[in-house]
């Protein structure tokens, strides 16, 4: 019993951790994000849909959002990847 409420609350938890799909984000379910969906007030997230927009028209299809979100998580492997590397540099250099 305390593993299947273990389980439920881990479950529970993760669901809720899950990042937005590209649904979530079309408010207007019209099959593209407009820049106010997909970054809304972040700046950040504003230069990126540029980038993000490959053909330039002021909208994300699903294709382009997908791969933006491929992107980002390659980038934050090789982000968390340096960071690591540069720790254990530093944890090498205090022995």
């Amino acid at each position: 019993m305390k593993f299947t409420i273990a389980l439920f609350a881990f479950l529970l938890f993760s669901l809720s951790a899950v990042a937005e799909t590209f649904a979530d984000k079309d408010a207007d379910q019209d099959g593209k994000l407009s820049i106010s969906e997909y970054a809304g007030d972040d700046k950040k997230l504003k230069k990126n849909f540029k980038k993000l927009d490959a053909d330039a028209d002021g909208a994300l299809s699903e294709e382009e959002y997908a791969a933006g979100e491929k992107k980002g998580k390659k980038d934050k492997k090789k982000k968390d990847k340096k960071k690591k590397d540069k720790k254990g540099k530093k944890d090498d250099n205090n022995i």
